[in-house]
This record gives C-alpha cells, sequence and structure tokens, in this order.
C-alpha cells in the first residue's frame, strides 16, 4: 500500500471572535479537492496558535465528499462528512498539537473542507485558531 501526503491548507488564522453566542459559523477553505484515486484518507490538523479560552467553544474543521457539475457551476452538491477534527481550548489544545481523523465513510471523487466556529457560552470571548492542514492518501 502506497501513500501521499498532499497539503491543503498552509499556515492560516481563522477568527470567529465577532460571532454571536451563541452560534456557528462556516467558512470554505478548499472547495473541491480530487481524492478519486484514494482508497483510504486521513485528515491531519496541526495547530500552530490558538486563542479560545472559553469550554464549550471550538473550532472544527471538516471534509465532506462534494460534487460540481457544468450544468450548475455554482452549486456544491454535499454529502454528510465523512472526516472532522474539534480544536477546544487553548488547554487542552496548545500550539504543537497535531489532530488525525481517518475518514470512516465512502468520500467519492473529491472533497470540501470548510473551517467552522462554534460559540455556545454566553460570555463573549476569543475564538481563533492558526492551523495548517494536509491530507493523506493511501490507494
Amino acid at each position: 500500500m502506497s501513500g501521499f501526503l498532499r497539503p491543503l491548507i498552509s499556515r492560516r488564522t481563522f477568527d470567529f471572535t465577532g460571532i454571536s453566542n451563541p452560534s456557528i459559523v462556516s467558512a470554505i477553505a478548499l472547495r473541491s479537492v480530487d481524492v478519486a484515486n484514494a482508497k483510504s484518507a486521513e485528515l491531519c490538523v496541526r495547530v500552530h496558535a490558538n486563542t479560545n479560552p472559553q469550554t464549550g467553544n471550538k473550532v472544527r474543521v471538516v471534509a465532506k465528499p462534494v460534487s460540481l457539475t457544468r450544468e450548475e457551476p455554482n452549486a456544491d452538491f454535499l454529502a454528510d462528512e465523512v472526516g472532522n477534527v474539534d480544536i477546544g481550548t487553548d488547554g487542552d489544545y496548545p500550539p504543537g498539537t497535531l489532530l488525525i481523523d481517518a475518514f470512516t465513510k465512502p468520500f467519492g471523487g473529491a472533497i470540501q473542507l470548510s473551517v467552522e466556529g462554534f460559540k455556545s457560552a454566553a460570555i463573549d470571548d476569543t475564538l481563533m485558531v492558526t492551523i495548517s492542514v494536509d491530507l493523506v492518501m493511501r490507494d
């Protein structure tokens, strides 16, 4: 079995500080990544910085199968998520943390990667992470 490491997101900061409490905000980081030749895949997320002092708040990196068509170029046909990683409080997920999640369902020919901010607490606090993401694919 051979594998391939595909860098998806270089070091990037996602700041969800300004979203209201409670709420979830999602940002599409990559619209479509080709995974057609892979039989298995793992999402690898490196935490470079984490400013999240509030328990209950988190940032989630999500991978979902996506199918794009020429007939409807502005539509993203999505399936349920196949992998995700949660980045919780800065005390539990300090800089230098590596989080890995293996895809658990069929993931088709391409995936979409999004980053979501979850604010559950009534306290208005900072919610910001700096991460980088790779995908390990095996055939």
